[in-house]
């Protein structure tokens, strides 16, 4: 029984290396410059913009466009690291965008 619980754990873990390993994108072909675009109106105060990115097509074998858009962060406290194309030795690697917590500096204690 012992036996079977790991070798479950090993399966597991093996499926979920390949997905991992599947996500990365890495292409051959430089990234487009970003678009040069106009936002639209900001709908709430604390909305944040996501600018639009290159977005590499398999099928296509090209990249596309994804455009922007303005999200609420998901939780107070967050900025948004905007994803970016990070040239490798290996190709062009998608970096994603996501949000970050940010760090509370405490006030120094009181003599």
């Amino acid at each position: 029984m012992k036996n079977l619980k790991i070798l479950g754990l090993l399966f597991v873990a093996i499926l979920f290396s390949v997905s991992v390993s599947q996500a990365q994108i890495i292409v051959k072909i430089k990234p487009k410059p970003p678009k040069a675009v106009v936002k639209p109106p900001k709908p709430g105060p604390k909305h944040v913009w996501i600018a639009g990115h290159w977005k590499w097509d398999k099928q296509k074998k090209d990249y596309i466009w994804v455009k922007g858009k303005w999200v609420k962060p998901e939780r107070p406290g967050t900025t948004w690291v905007p994803g970016h194309w990070d040239n490798t030795p290996k190709g062009f690697k998608w970096i994603p965008g996501h949000w970050k917590n940010h760090k509370k500096v405490l006030p120094p204690p009181r003599p």
